[in-house]
């Protein structure tokens, strides 16, 4: 036994122990019978969470993880969510929010934009690698992902981007350049730019939409010459299934089952 202190003794401070017969007034803790304060760089309230980055914060849930670099961040709850960094761009991921769900994933980095990503429910759904503003509703195994490397480290990004929901929806960017394209849900559907050998600096893959259905898809890919100024861009695909169009600039898919557009893509930027 002993006689109990407490250091750092202040009006509305939280006492904790210090072990033994100590205990502290902690300078961060706060409550004046009405209002509990936490002054804190982050906040984590739940089960077996890890909150790294500062100014972040873990609402409930269990596992969940803000890791390092991913500042002004927040993960409401539900089990195993994480927020990270790119392992590939490295970089920064901040001001991104996961609301709920399992296992989805917010790992996102550009050198010149902050993160401002979105999963608000949902499981295992992705928005990786060099992403910027954009958005998933719920649904599972949703993806967006900006592969895209080369022109990445020229603040080339895939930004403004949104699926609703559904299962298995991927917008894809392997050039880092293009932006606000839009999965309402369905199943398998895709809006993708790809590339090859000789990659093309202003291959886009702008303003696209697919509503629904199952395995749409909307692609670009430059051709074998690697020439400038080929787009794929206000292209509809409203449901069916199979449809695709490709290389193809303002066409239109209603429904209906493997229709398919295909163009050499409108010289929208010239060589």
């Amino acid at each position: 036994s002993g006689t109990t202190t407490i250091t750092n003794a202040q009006d509305n401070r939280i006492v904790t122990s210090t072990g033994g017969v100590g205990l502290n007034a902690e300078a961060s803790l706060f409550y004046d019978g009405t209002c509990l304060s936490v002054q804190s760089t982050h906040l984590a309230i739940g089960a077996c969470h890890v909150v790294s980055s500062n100014y972040s914060s873990i609402l409930g849930g269990d596992k969940n993880c803000i890791c390092k670099h991913s500042q002004h961040s927040t993960i409401g709850g539900g089990f195993c969510n994480v927020m990270a960094t790119s392992s590939v761009y490295g970089g920064v991921n901040e001001n991104s929010f996961i609301g709920a769900g399992s296992k989805n994933c917010i790992c996102a980095s550009t050198a010149s934009l902050d993160g401002n990503n979105t999963i608000v429910a949902g499981n295992c759904n992705r928005i990786c690698l060099a992403v910027h503003n954009s958005f998933i509703g719920a649904g599972d195994l949703n993806y967006i992902r900006g592969i895209g490397c080369c022109n990445w480290t020229h603040g080339k990004v895939t930004k403004h981007n949104f699926i609703g929901a559904g299962c298995g929806n991927h917008i894809i960017d392997c050039l880092g350049a293009t932006e606000s394209n839009i999965i309402v849900g369905g199943h398998g559907n895709r809006i993708c730019q790809c590339c090859s050998t000789n990659m093309c600096k202003w291959e886009l893959g702008n303003y696209n939409f697919i509503g629904g259905g199952y395995f749409n898809g909307i692609c670009t890919k430059p051709n074998s010459s690697g020439a400038n100024g080929k787009c794929n861009r206000r292209n509809v695909i409203v449901g069916g299934n199979g449809n695709t169009i490709r290389n193809a600039d303002a066409s239109f898919i209603g429904g209906g089952s493997i229709n398919v557009i295909s163009g050499s893509g409108a010289e929208y930027f010239g060589t």
